[in-house]
Order: structure tokens, then C-alpha cells, then sequence
């Protein structure tokens, strides 16, 4: 703002009357700069502003009663400055005469009586002053900013000490520079002296070394108290851990010490291996003797459908034979009918010649059947002799017991072979002949129906039945009987 307008600072534009003391003029320089008048800027008007250019702090508006600052402070515009000048010493006056001047009486009465007439600003020669509804106290040694004279005094002032404190800075500079060349000195001589010491590195890393030592000692004493605090009751417990080992191995009937105790697991472990290796043989021997029971039932299911298959054989040469005598009967008192019935016959006979071949399949299949029973029997029988050689081996009791079960197998051996021929002689003919596991009469019909054979074997198999007097005939499915007019022509 002061840059911007016209008007200077409060402290340029007056002077002190040659009539006030020293004293009086540091109260009132104080007092008016503690309440901001005497860096106020006055403008032309004669309004005084704050520095900051915010604040209004004084306006004259006329002239008040009382004695004013214009008693101790004259006018002073200084013309070679554009910016007083536009103010006016007649403008500075009337600003002076409406800030009242108190007296110092030191009891507080001039303040009261100027607030009495009129001034709301006023300063004191004590230092005191106030501003409107500011009020308060200041103290300086002189005045330095009112007055040119008293400005050139404070800046003589201000330059003799600037100049002593000037020569005592130099001072101290050059002791310290006196001092920094005594330091470079020492340095110097300590720097050669260091150099030619030897250095102190071995030693540094033997106290370290030393340092470390002492704390490894030191834990491992205290590890040492440790395990001594803990080795009682360690001690107690290992005895009392014997004493129980001890009563638990008299009463198992086992051994207390550990190399003992070692064979005794070895053996338990033996003898889990040997259970191990029992098992899939008691397996085995348990699937062989129902492949064996199998094999037995479907032996006496092939000897039961050979045995029927002889009596249909029987039962088809009867009826043969009593066919051919219907044969010559017929050809002696029947022409037409008899071609027919000898081709009925020749149907039949060849049913009876399938139904042999059949049978002789039947037959090798028993044989085959028999041969794998046998084969399962003497795999049963190896079984056997295993279990019982390892029954032996882990309990060590039994040493004569494979002679004897091994006698016994060879009687069982001998009692089925003499079986075996029994019922080969029962049956007739080769072993290779018997019939296949799992045949019967169903499958053998099974199969004359798949060959186109159904009829003719079905009647071979039922046979001629024989009436009293006269032979009667069965005849295939796909022939019609002979009509009875024909055979009584």
C-alpha cells in the first residue's frame, strides 16, 4: 500500500520539541510504538493507517480539549521527499493534537482525566498508552526513530557497535584461525606418530576373540547347571522306568534286556511273515476244494446223463429192431405205405446214429472233466502239504506230522483212482469219451435242434412203443402217420 499511495511513516514526519528530556522521549517513542502509531502510514487526509494497510487506527476528525502530542512532537516533513510532502506539516499537526499526551504522575489520574475529555487515543511519557479499547506499557533505553538527530545518533550508535562487534569478530577469527593452525599441527604430529605404532588389530580380534570365549564359557556353564538340575530327576525316572521294564518282562516271561528283547521282536516278525505268507496258500486251498466240489457234481451230473443216454440206446435198438419187423410185415401185406415206413425208418435210424455220436461227445466230456477233478484233487493235496510244512516250520511241534499227512494223501490218491476206474468201467469205453463238465440232456437237445435233428433224435429217444399185437411206431414231427385206410388196403 505504500508503495501504491502517498504519505510516509508516523516517524518521519515529526520531531521531538527541544524542550523534552531523554527520558521522556524513549516513554513516548516507546508508547507509540507498542500501540502501532509510530509506524502508522499517514495519508494526505491525515488518517492514520496500520502498517499492514488493514486497520484504520486514528482519524482526526477536529480538535478535542486537553494537552495533545502536538506539546512534546513538532512537524518535520522532509520536502525533498514526494511522499511527506503530499502530506503536509499542517496535516501532521492536527494528527498530533487529537492523540492526548498524559502526564507521568504514576497513579493512573491523568489518564482518567484526559479520558474525560474527549481523547479515546493517548500516550504517556512513562510508556503507556492507549488505543481506542487497546491499552498497554512499553520501555526502550532511547529514542532512536523520532527526530533526524536522534536517528543519526541511534545509527552512530548502531555503527560503533556494528564496528566493536565487527573487531571482535575479527578477533575471534584470527584466534580461531590461530587455533585451527595449532590443531593442524598437533594432527600432524599425532599422524607421524601413528604411523610409525604398530598396529592394533591382532589385539583387537584377540579381545574379541576373548570376549567370545568368556560367553561361550559362560552359556555353557549355564547349560551345565541345567542339565545337572534336570539330571536327578532324569535319574528317578530311568530307575523307576527299570523297575517297571523289569516287573513288566517277569511277568510276560520275557527277557529285560535289550539285545534279548531284540531277538524276541525279530522273531514276532518272523512269524508275522510266515502267517503272511500262509494266508494265500489257505486261500488257494480253499478255492481249490470248491473248484474240486464243482468239478465232483458236474462228474456225477455227466455220469447220470450217460447212464441216460445207454438206456435211450437200449431203448432205440429195441425199437429198431422190433421197426424192422414191422418192416417185413409191412412190405408182405402193404405196397404203397411200406416205401413210406422204410424211409420212416431210415429217418430213424440216422436219429439213432446222431444220438450215438452224441453219446460219444458226452463220453469225452466226462473224461475231461474227470482229468481236471484229478488235477484239482492234486493241487489240493500240494496245498495241504505246504500249510502243513509251514505249520511245522513255525511251531516246531509237529515234525512228524507231513510223513503222516503225506501217507494219508497217498491213501487218498489210490482210493480215487480205484473210484475213477470204477466208474470208467461203469461207463464203457475210453476215459477221453466221457462227457464235458456242465452237459446234460438239455444241452444235448439244445444241440440236435440247432442241427435240424430235433424231431428224429426226440424220437429215437422215446423209441417204438410196442402194442399188444401189433408194433406201433413214433413218428418225426414233420410226418404225418400213415392213414389207416391205406394199411387196410
Amino acid at each position: 500500500m505504500r508503495d501504491r499511495g502517498p504519505g510516509a511513516p508516523l516517524w518521519r514526519l515529526v520531531d521531538f520539541h527541544p524542550h523534552v528530556t531523554g527520558a521522556d522521549r524513549a516513554g513516548l517513542e516507546a508508547a507509540l510504538q507498542a500501540s502501532g502509531l509510530l509506524d502508522a502510514w499517514v495519508r494526505p487526509d491525515g488518517s492514520a493507517v496500520a502498517a499492514d494497510g488493514h486497520d484504520v487506527l486514528l482519524d482526526p476528525v477536529g480538535l478535542l480539549g486537553g494537552t495533545g502530542l502536538d506539546r512534546a512532537l513538532c512537524p518535520a516533513v522532509d520536502p525533498a521527499d514526494a511522499g511527506a510532502a503530499a502530506v503536509g506539516e499542517e496535516t501532521v499537526a492536527r494528527l498530533l493534537a487529537s492523540i492526548g499526551l498524559v502526564a507521568g504522575d504514576g497513579d493512573g489520574s491523568g489518564e482518567a482525566s484526559w479520558e474525560a475529555g474527549g481523547h479515546g487515543t493517548w500516550v504517556c511519557a512513562d510508556g503507556r498508552f492507549r488505543v481506542g479499547a487497546l491499552t498497554g506499557s512499553w520501555a526502550t533505553d532511547s529514542a532512536q526513530y523520532v527526530g533526524e538527530g536522534a536517528r543519526e545518533q541511534a545509527r552512530r550508535v548502531r555503527i560503533r557497535e556494528l564496528r566493536a562487534e565487527i573487531d571482535g569478530l575479527t578477533a575471534e577469527r584470527e584466534r580461531l584461525a590461530e587455533e585451527t593452525r595449532a590443531v593442524a599441527e598437533r594432527r600432524a604430529t599425532l599422524d607421524a606418530e601413528l604411523a610409525v605404532l604398530p598396529g592394533d588389530d591382532g589385539l583387537r580380534h584377540a579381545h574379541a576373540r576373548v570376549t567370545a570365549a568368556a560367553e561361550a564359557v559362560r552359556r555353557a556353564r549355564a547349560r551345565r547347571d541345567e542339565r545337572a538340575a534336570e539330571l536327578a530327576p532324569a535319574a528317578e525316572r530311568a530307575d523307576r522306568a527299570a523297575a517297571e521294564l523289569t516287573d513288566t518282562a517277569a511277568a510276560l516271561n520275557l527277557p529285560a534286556d535289550h539285545t534279548a528283547l531284540g531277538a524276541v521282536r525279530q522273531a514276532l516278525a518272523d512269524h508275522t511273515a510266515l502267517l503272511a505268507a500262509l494266508w494265500p496258500a489257505l486261500r488257494e486251498r480253499a478255492e481249490a476244494e470248491r473248484a474240486v466240489t464243482g468239478e465232483r457234481e458236474e462228474t456225477g451230473r455227466a455220469q447220470l446223463l450217460v447212464s441216460e443216454l445207454a438206456e435211450r440206446a437200449t431203448q432205440a435198438a429195441r425199437s429198431a429192431a422190433a421197426a424192422d419187423e414191422h418192416l417185413t410185415t409191412l412190405r408182405s401185406t402193404v405196397g404203397a405205405a411200406v416205401a413210406e415206413l422204410q424211409r420212416q425208418l431210415e429217418e430213424t435210424a440216422e436219429a439213432a446214429r446222431v444220438c450215438e455220436h452224441e453219446q460219444r461227445q458226452a463220453r469225452a466230456e466226462y473224461g475231461d472233466a474227470d482229468r481236471r477233478a484229478s488235477r484239482a484233487e492234486g493241487r489240493i493235496e500240494r496245498l495241504a502239504e505246504d500249510v502243513t510244512e509251514a505249520t511245522a516250520a513255525r511251531g516246531g511241534s509237529g515234525r512228524g506230522a507231513p510223513a503222516v499227512r503225506r501217507n494219508g494223501a497217498a491213501r487218498r490218491r489210490a482210493a480215487r483212482h480205484r473210484c475213477t476206474g470204477r466208474r470208467r468201467r461203469d461207463v464203457g469205453g475210453d476215459p477221453r469219451h466221457r462227457p464235458r463238465a456242465g452237459g446234460g440232456v438239455p444241452a444235448l437237445r439244445d444241440r440236435r435242434h440247432r442241427r435240424g435233428l430235433g424231431a428224429r433224435a426226440e424220437a429215437a429217444e422215446r423209441g417204438v412203443q410196442q402194442a399188444p399185437g401189433r408194433p406201433v411206431t413214433a413218428w418225426p414231427h414233420r410226418h404225418r402217420p400213415p392213414e389207416r385206410g391205406r394199411h387196410a388196403g
